[in-house]
């Protein structure tokens, strides 16, 4: 009877520890980038993924996020267009950019708040973690 209860006790607090976690969308068109952002962040976020800004658009409908991670280059709409949806439709969402491209390419639209956080790809996972935490 003992084990049971430890066991539901156990089942319990990962729950509760589960849910206190940020849910975040991450959104690439590369493949390998999209998995490897999953695989590190999931230990400290809950993660959901879309391989472009398109289907990023309909998990943002469908879900309740609290940061978005999105790449710049992307087919059809890129991160800016994405980002510029999310400060309007989701204005308290943390947003973050990551991008190979020239950090000045932003400048205008770190400065306006669009991009509230940019790492320069290869990303430090670090980085982003300390950036959705504060």
């Amino acid at each position: 009877m003992a084990v049971r209860a430890l066991k539901t006790e156990l089942v319990q607090f990962g729950i509760s520890r589960q849910s206190e976690k940020k849910k975040v969308l991450v959104v690439d068109d590369d493949g390998s980038v999209l998995r490897a952002l999953r695989r590190f962040l999931t230990k400290h976020f809950i993660v959901e993924t879309a391989p472009n800004a398109e289907m990023a658009a309909v998990r943002l409908a469908t879900g309740d996020f609290e940061a978005i991670i999105t790449d710049f280059d992307m087919p059809t709409y890129n991160g800016i267009w994405l980002l510029a949806q999310v400060a309007i439709n989701y204005p308290a969402m943390a947003r973050v950019m990551i991008s190979a491209n020239d950090p000045a390419l932003f400048a205008p639209h770190i400065r306006s708040g669009l991009i509230q956080h940019y790492h320069i790809k290869p990303v430090s996972f670090e980085g982003i973690v300390e950036s959705l935490a504060n």
